[in-house]
């Protein structure tokens, strides 16, 4: 039996220069200054986000997962308005 993974989160590094870009800064929802702290303090790294071979591969070797389906993660275009995110969001699918 396959193992498969959903909702595995990616980044790239392109989408977040380019809204960094575009906003000044990476775009966050709006969100407690407790959930902001979990988010700073948990989640991994944008090197790690941006990932998508070398330790994403070890880790899916290492606990027998055979594949992730990505979603786009924590720097999301969807928190632009939409002129910014359409842009930025085909790009985050090509």
């Amino acid at each position: 039996m396959k193992l498969i993974t959903v909702e595995e989160h990616f980044e790239s590094a392109a989408v977040t220069a380019a809204m960094r870009q575009a906003v000044g800064n990476a775009a966050f929802p709006t969100v407690s200054p407790a959930l902001r702290q979990y988010m700073r303090d948990n989640l991994p790294s944008p090197a790690i986000m941006q990932d998508t071979q070398h330790e994403r591969l070890a880790f899916m070797t290492q606990h027998g997962i055979d594949m992730q389906v990505l979603s786009y993660g924590n720097s999301s275009p969807q928190n632009l308005s939409p002129e910014q995110a359409v842009p930025l969001t085909q790009l985050a699918n090509y």
